[in-house]
């Protein structure tokens, strides 16, 4: 399966429960370094599966480019999602709440953490960042180190190309 048909391949069509991870990278504009964001949407199914649903570069920070995007979810076989985790981006929730009016939102983790900065002491932060990270990181990565992937960072990031290029046939 090439590129062009897994980004057009069918969905589930119900997550139960959706993280959207927010990530912001550097792309080079005629030599120049400028910040982009990128959205990443990750689903749970009815079955439990963890699935990597799209990773979106948006154009705009607008709710009726929103609206679109996820408008573009119902034709790729999503009906509903449950719950959606992600970080304060009211665009994002306002057009969630357009095409899916049932959704409910929960604050991610991350969201958590930042609100709980000012309670925790500064050596504790250490602790409770790795703690996260057993929450975030992936349970393929180490059967992806030992079919020989090679990871140059520690980021979930890396691991889901990582997971895209093993698994993308299924």
């Amino acid at each position: 399966m090439n590129l062009d048909d897994w980004l057009r391949r069918q969905l589930d069509n119900v997550y139960v429960s959706t993280l959207i991870m927010k990530e912001s990278v550097y792309k080079r504009i005629n030599g120049i370094p400028k910040k982009q964001d990128v959205y990443i949407f990750w689903g749970l199914n009815l079955r439990g599966y963890k699935k990597f649903i799209v990773v979106v570069v948006p154009t705009e920070d607008t709710t009726g480019y929103w609206y679109n995007k996820i408008n573009e979810f119902k034709s790729k076989g999503i009906d509903e999602f449950f719950m959606v985790s992600m970080l304060k981006e009211e665009h994002l929730k306002k057009a969630f709440k357009m095409v899916y009016p049932n959704v409910v939102f929960m604050p991610s983790i991350i969201e958590f953490y930042n609100n709980s900065m000012p309670y925790i002491l500064q050596k504790d932060h250490r602790v409770l960042m790795q703690k996260m990270q057993k929450l975030y990181t992936s349970k393929n990565k180490e059967d992806l180190i030992k079919k020989g992937h090679k990871f140059k960072t520690k980021t979930d990031t890396e691991v889901i190309i990582h997971e895209y290029e093993e698994y993308k046939e299924n």
